[in-house]
């Protein structure tokens, strides 16, 4: 299982929302590179950086994302607002190792095919964030007719391999993961699972863990610590998990 840090930015600052709202918001930090850095000295594998300007049509921070990508060693997915093909481009030049897509796939699913020609799959994560069952695109500001699991089978099907899975009603909240709907989309077969919104602590990794899940993006919790990155990452070492 991947233990992945978050690092959502800002107006260039490390931030954490509540059900994804900007009203709803703390500063952690105003250094992002800093931020990466220290994840990476805490023993990060991989870093989840969100550019919520970019999905909240507030410009972009790519200056900060490439200069994260030149200042560390690690593997790096970005999500955040990327809703069109130069923008996926730009990304990969910068050498980001994943994109994760959400509302570009969902409203428009045949350029699942065009990126297939352009990349492998295994470089592209579907994001599906979802509340009561129902996928929401554009930030999570509009909510679609689409249920969350019949649309993972049907890009799967497509070819789509990786998925990330948010519970916007936990997002940033602690409440724990959503281990109900997580372990029905678990049974679905070869496809890869990161689990992202309500992780509280160690027992919730675990758990998932035990589910089969194939990654966990962390955020509130490492950030008001209620998970100490190093000291989990080596509790799973010994554990044979991580």
């Amino acid at each position: 299982m991947d233990l992945i840090p978050s690092i959502d930015i800002l107006n260039g600052q490390v931030v954490r929302l509540k059900y994804g709202k900007p009203e709803n918001l703390t500063i952690y930090g105003n250094d992002p590179i800093k931020t990466a850095q220290y994840w990476v000295e805490q023993g990060a594998k991989k870093l989840h950086i969100v550019d919520l300007d970019n999905a909240l049509g507030n410009g972009d921070n790519i200056e900060l994302i490439h200069e994260i990508i030149k200042r560390i060693k690690i593997k790096i997915q970005v999500g955040g607002g990327i809703r069109d093909k130069e923008k996926i481009f730009e990304l990969f030049n910068l050498g980001v190792n994943k994109i994760i897509l959400g509302t570009l796939i969902i409203k428009h699913p045949e350029i699942v095919t065009e990126l297939k020609s352009y990349f492998n799959t295994k470089k592209i994560i579907l994001a599906l964030d979802y509340e009561n069952q129902q996928v929401k695109i554009e930030g999570w500001k509009n909510k679609t007719n689409y249920n969350v699991v019949e649309q993972l089978r049907n890009f799967r099907n497509m070819g789509v391999k990786e998925f990330l899975l948010t519970s916007v009603e936990r997002d940033g909240v602690l409440t724990g993961p959503d281990i109900k709907l997580l372990s029905k989309i678990r049974k679905i077969n070869d496809i890869e699972i990161i689990a992202s919104a309500g992780i509280r602590n160690v027992d919730d990794i675990l758990t998932l863990n035990k589910m089969g899940i194939n990654g966990v993006i962390i955020g509130r919790a490492l950030y008001d610590k209620k998970i100490i990155f190093s000291e989990t990452i080596k509790k799973l070492e010994k554990d044979g998990i991580s």
